[in-house]
């Protein structure tokens, strides 16, 4: 979710400052995706312009050591097929907050069981003002702690079925309804094919084609033989398509 709000005046006197607070999903389940949020936070006077990288995440470094001890190391890159990435720059008014999620399941593995630790390398984020330098940044919570439990069949349906529910009634296409279709395409469980034909049945978004065929079971290919059939020609073309590069995956 991104939002650009003003935040309370500071005191008379305080210290200005720009902070990055950090948090992440830290109790998850197999399957269900690991959800990376940050805020930008300006507490100074002036207005400053922030340069994020790709579609405002691509100037972050996240660093991944999981329960083998197994170490994962990447900056977003630019997605193939991505045609509405944010712009890098923001410009962030005086004592303005801007706040982004992220899915870290798109660039990162989490499908052990047990403890990963995270740490997110801001040195690459710049900010600046009109005739000055670059603005140094306060990171709160650069290292978190994600536990990843077992799969949960139920937590998954019940969480899948809240997503989808809101996405098939929302009526605004905001930055609200990026972060529920970005949370919901990441669940590549077999549990979540219902709900990913659900939402393509309401002409939700496209990007549900593509969780389809990541999870490439029997059930997945049911679904797009259904979804070929749709009234909708964009619907039925591109299930026809998926169905095309669907590999079936034997469990």
């Amino acid at each position: 979710m991104v939002f650009l709000a003003a935040m309370p005046h500071a005191p008379s006197g305080a210290q200005e400052t720009v902070s990055l607070r950090i948090t992440t999903s830290s109790d998850v389940v197999q399957n269900a995706p690991v959800v990376f949020r940050y805020s930008l936070s300006n507490r100074s006077s002036r207005e400053l312009v922030a340069n994020l990288g790709y579609d405002r995440i691509g100037a972050f470094v996240f660093e991944v050591v999981g329960p083998d001890g197994v170490k994962q190391r990447v900056r977003p890159f630019i997605r193939p097929k991505d045609h509405a990435a944010r712009l890098a720059t923001l410009k962030l008014p005086p004592l303005a907050e801007y706040e982004q999620m992220v899915v870290l399941s798109e660039w990162l593995s989490f499908k052990q069981v047990g403890v990963y630790s995270l740490t997110v390398d801001a040195t690459n984020v710049s900010l600046g003002a009109a005739g000055t330098q670059r603005v140094s940044i306060e990171v709160e919570n650069a290292r978190q702690r994600i536990q990843v439990r077992p799969r949960d069949i139920q937590y998954l349906r019940s969480r899948c079925d809240e997503l989808a529910q809101a996405l098939i009634s929302t009526k605004v296409f905001d930055e609200r309804f990026t972060a529920l279709v970005d949370e919901l395409a990441w669940h590549r469980d077999p549990i979540a094919v219902a709900c990913h034909e659900r939402v393509l049945q309401a002409e939700v978004s496209s990007v549900f084609f593509e969780a389809l065929i990541a999870i490439g079971t029997t059930e997945a290919r049911d679904a797009l033989v259904r979804l070929s059939s749709h009234p909708r020609d964009w619907v039925a073309l591109n299930a026809k398509s998926a169905l095309a590069q669907l590999k079936i995956k034997v469990p």
